[in-house]
């Protein structure tokens, strides 16, 4: 059989994509198995009027990438920002809906998350993130109250906007050398007790740590941070043994970082010493191994971030094409002189290209390890760093995801289904299912065989709204 034959075929009976059994499952994903299998969900009166709702997606084919399967010809109704009906689109109850999107020929997702951007506070930046799908960020660092005050802007229908987790400024013990307020400096407990205590107060959602803190000032920061009942996420602090890292963080930033470790001085002198020192950080004694092993057995996750690494590597190529890139244009006001003040290129050693290759690399090596071994994996950007894209991004990050040795419906669970997990959300995001969240993406093609779908988006909805929409008038 073709190819394409066996897509028809997956779709046409819901044959599993992925190569989880059913019992691997977490015991939602079955539910919501359930409520596509069934003939028509979600709450059906007896009543022979039809019921009214904001909005009405029909024949659509609908994608669980929980349980990585295709269920054709699906109608979803949506009313007050929620999933109230999903069946077979001959079978939903009589309905009328004030807005309707004929979805013949396009395919049904969950909205996805980036799981670690900034500068979300900016009208341009979050209008960015919704023309590409991303319907939830999780922002991991921004100046005083900027981003917390953003969220609620959108939780408050005041701003259009993906929904916003926010870390407000991070924690790290050197001082704000940016003056913006986006760092607190810590360098002792009691200093560590504070910040937390007023970050609580400003009201974020979380604790984000950085790179320069002792394993005293790191256990205060948890401490403190499980008193107000927040999570704490971020980079792993230098000095900080990596089993107190996974003790006590939610997750860990950064591939790039772990490309650079496991790379020796000598690496670049060929593909035989690339492949001695990448083997030896992964092998079974290695400090990668340590870190895979302590990952899983915690449940820390990992957020890869590649996509900000091929950002140093493109930027610092000879004759780079970076700053013709069409949605410099469209980026925020500044954005251009603040990353070439970031990544001056006429200053930077002559090997760095070089060596950035080489990292980014071993990075999407180490990141594909992870993933044999079981370590949860999220998709997120670093979204503002230089040459990162908000919005656009996320989908060169699922990319690099699938280079790293994912399949596409791995890949696009680790910006779905894992961040639901991780943030608590597994009842309202991640799925398409009565009682959630109506945050949903129309592309065309299946994305489940080739993760182009997503450059082709029919429309986009952000708790029940229609924020994009390139449907053809009905």
């Amino acid at each position: 059989m073709t190819a394409a034959g066996l897509g028809e075929r997956r779709e046409e009976e819901g044959v599993a994509a992925s190569t989880r059994s059913t019992s691997q499952r977490r015991p939602w994903a079955l539910l919501v198995l359930a409520w596509s299998l069934l003939p028509a969900c979600g709450s059906q009166a007896s009543d022979p009027q039809p019921r009214q709702v904001d909005l009405a997606l029909t024949d659509v084919a609908l994608v669980d990438l929980d349980a990585g399967v295709v269920f054709p010809s699906r109608t979803v109704l949506v009313d007050a920002g929620r999933i109230v009906v999903v069946g077979p689109a001959g079978e939903v109850a009589a309905f009328a809906a004030s807005t309707t999107i004929a979805g013949e020929g396009a395919y049904l997702l969950p909205g996805l998350w980036d799981m670690h951007v900034h500068d979300s506070d900016d009208a341009v930046v979050l209008a960015a993130h919704l023309a590409a799908g991303v319907t939830g960020v999780r922002d991991l660092g921004g100046p005083g109250s900027a981003t917390v005050v953003a969220r609620d802007k959108v939780a408050a229908g005041q701003w259009r906007g993906p929904r916003i987790v926010a870390a407000g400024p991070h924690l790290d013990g050197r001082p704000d050398v940016m003056g913006d307020g986006s760092r607190i400096q810590i360098n002792d407990e009691a200093q560590a007790r504070l910040a937390v205590a007023d970050l609580a107060r400003m009201g974020v959602d979380l604790i984000k740590v950085h790179d320069v803190m002792t394993p005293e000032v790191h256990r205060a920061v948890a401490a403190a941070a499980a008193e107000f009942g927040l999570p704490v996420d971020g980079h792993a602090p230098r000095g900080v043994p990596i089993a107190q890292v996974t003790e006590f963080q939610r997750t860990i930033e950064h591939a790039t970082t772990l490309g650079e470790q496991a790379l020796g001085r000598d690496a670049l002198e060929s593909a035989a010493t690339f492949e001695r020192d990448l083997e030896a950080y992964l092998a079974a004694d290695g400090r990668g191994a340590a870190l895979i092993a302590a990952l899983v057995a915690s449940g820390t996750a990992y957020c890869s971030t590649l996509v900000a690494g091929e950002g140093l590597a493109r930027a610092s190529a000879p004759n780079t094409t970076v700053w013709d890139d069409p949605r410099l244009a469209a980026a925020p006001e500044g954005t251009a002189a603040r990353w070439r003040e970031w990544l001056p290129v006429e200053l930077l050693p002559a090997n760095f290209h070089a060596e950035r290759v080489a990292v980014e690399r071993a990075a999407r090596r180490i990141v594909g390890a992870m993933h044999e071994r079981g370590v949860l994996l999220l998709a997120g950007t670093d979204a503002g760093a230089p040459h990162v894209y908000w919005g656009s991004a996320l989908h060169e990050e699922l990319d690099l995801l699938v280079e790293a040795g994912l399949e596409p419906v791995e890949a696009l669970r680790c910006a779905t289904v894992n961040p639901a997990r991780v943030l608590g959300l597994e009842d309202e995001s991640g799925a398409i299912a009565p009682g959630y969240r109506a945050d949903l993406l129309l592309v065309e093609g299946n994305p489940l065989d080739d993760l182009d779908a997503l450059q082709h988006i029919r429309a986009v909805i952000a708790r029940g709204a229609v924020v994009v929409d390139r449907t053809e008038p009905r």
